[in-house]
């Protein structure tokens, strides 16, 4: 009841927010969290926003397993610029009893637990530089409790489709005639504003009468633009736009294999962006924002392909066979070398058994 209030409120997924301030609600998670927590030597939060419910069971050592700087990340998702971020003390000083209403209430709040998780941990994993710098600039956490540990991905469940298998694949769905861009992403504020841009890209295209490229988004992202048709707020999609919502992951890498190229045409957020370790263990082109590419090791026209977004037309339309496109092999390898889960599993690992053996 409190999580749609909220939602509906300041028209954005607040579910994670509304359980860090209300977690004592959830009697039977707590009781379960105490339960696994009485025998344990190390508490890793994942995210902050169950750490208070932690620290409500546990008093031991915690490391913070951040996926993004979360302060940024909710301005982001609740509208509102980053720059905004004020001292959040005041909501720690009175930490039982406060009731953020507010976009801005929230934001406070969820930047002092944050701080509160940072500041607390015994370690801080980041998923990038990037990351880390901002976390150790906004909460000034002491030097060497910070690690760097990448986002990664499933190399198994992708399949790595060269370019005569793409075009086998191709062929049987009756797709050789057309060039294809895929979007993956799930319904939060940074990949909507991608989103957006990508329904931009298409528009310009439908205008010049170029009808060469289709533009297929999947993930709950496209529920957003769903929901959009729905109530009135777009008129319609761009006759080159397919919105084809949440797929199986059989589904997900049969739309990888067929695909021309991927897009990645973020211009927000914290993190590194996961789709593009999918994109690249799946063999697919990546056409990326610099912003997009943050944090990770891909390579401008080695690896992907890197331009502003306002030269993302152009580069569609010179678009030409395989001139001017990555190595899709090097591209697969750094991927696999450096973002395959077993490799971070392991370096992770080694962060875990060195606090435990001090």
């Amino acid at each position: 009841h409190i999580e749609k209030q909220t939602a509906d409120k300041l028209d954005a997924s607040v579910g994670d927010l509304v359980a860090m301030r209300y977690f004592e609600r959830a009697y039977d998670y707590l009781l379960a969290l105490c339960e696994e927590c009485e025998s344990a030597d190390l508490v890793i939060a994942s995210h902050h926003y169950m750490y208070p419910a932690i620290r409500h069971v546990y008093r031991g050592p915690v490391i913070y397993e951040s996926h993004n700087v979360e302060a940024d990340m909710k301005c982001a998702v609740l509208g509102v610029a980053s720059d905004y971020i004020k001292e959040a003390q005041a909501c720690l000083e009175r930490f039982e009893s406060y009731d953020p209403k507010s976009a801005e209430e929230w934001l406070a709040y969820n930047q002092a637990v944050e701080r509160w998780c940072a500041k607390g941990a015994v370690l801080v994993t980041a998923c990038s530089e990037a990351d880390a710098t901002r976390l150790q600039s906004l909460y000034s956490i002491k030097p060497g409790s910070i690690e760097i540990v990448p986002n990664g991905v499933d190399m198994g469940g992708l399949l790595f489709a060269e370019r005569e298998e793409r075009e086998r694949y191709q062929s049987r769905q009756l797709m050789q005639h057309n060039m294809t861009a895929v979007f993956m992403g799930s319904w939060h504020g940074p990949n909507l504003e991608a989103a957006e841009a990508i329904l931009d890209i298409a528009r310009q295209m439908e205008q010049q009468g170029n009808a060469q490229w289709q533009f297929w988004m999947m993930g709950s992202v496209c529920h957003y633009w769903q929901d959009c048709l729905r109530d009135g707020r777009l008129d319609a999609l761009p006759s080159n736009v397919r919105l084809l919502g949440m797929l199986s992951e059989t589904e997900k890498a049969v739309v990888l294999a067929s695909a021309d190229l991927a897009l990645n045409p973020m211009l927000a957020g914290s993190g590194s962006n996961l789709k593009m370790m999918e994109y690249t263990a799946a063999g697919i082109p990546v056409l990326s924002t610099p912003f997009g590419n943050r944090g990770l090791e891909y390579r401008d026209k080695s690896e992907i392909i890197e331009c502003e977004l306002s030269q993302f037309v152009p580069y569609l339309l010179a678009r030409n066979g395989d001139s001017d496109m990555p190595n899709i092999l090097s591209a697969r390898e750094l991927t696999q070398d450096v973002y395959r889960w077993e490799n971070i599993a392991q370096k992770y690992s080694n962060f875990l058994l060195a606090l435990l053996r001090t």
